[in-house]
């Protein structure tokens, strides 16, 4: 998307992009929150957006800032391009390994899950 000189291509690959965020950052949450006791909500939300708000400015101040790199649009696009595909990696390691590791301990177990019924 960095290299492209077509503007609406950029915009619906932006679109796109925002779209299966928004759904994972939705299922994300669902995923925290249906393990939390309702008192909890507010500081794990409000610590998790922090956090977030906290990683984006460091970010944000070491690629776009004349104290950072200071570095043109096009190349932001691509530093962060760069950035969410790692992300993507270790997350997907983790979840793989997740998969991996209870596959294993199933067939360890002879399927047994240790659930009564």
């Amino acid at each position: 998307m960095a290299s492209t000189r077509h503007l609406w291509v950029a915009y619906m690959c932006y679109i796109l992009f925002k779209i299966i965020y928004q759904v994972l950052i939705t299922v994300s949450n669902y995923e925290i929150a249906k393990d939390l006791n309702m008192h909890c909500y507010g500081l794990i939300f409000g610590f998790n957006t922090f956090l977030a708000l906290v990683l984006q400015s460091i970010l944000t101040t070491i690629v776009a800032s004349g104290v950072g790199l200071g570095l043109p649009p096009r190349d932001q696009f691509v530093v962060y391009g760069i950035y969410f595909f790692v992300l993507a990696g270790v997350f997907t390691t983790i979840a793989a390994y997740s998969c991996g590791y209870s596959t294993y301990r199933q067939s360890r177990n002879g399927g047994n899950t240790g659930v009564v019924t």
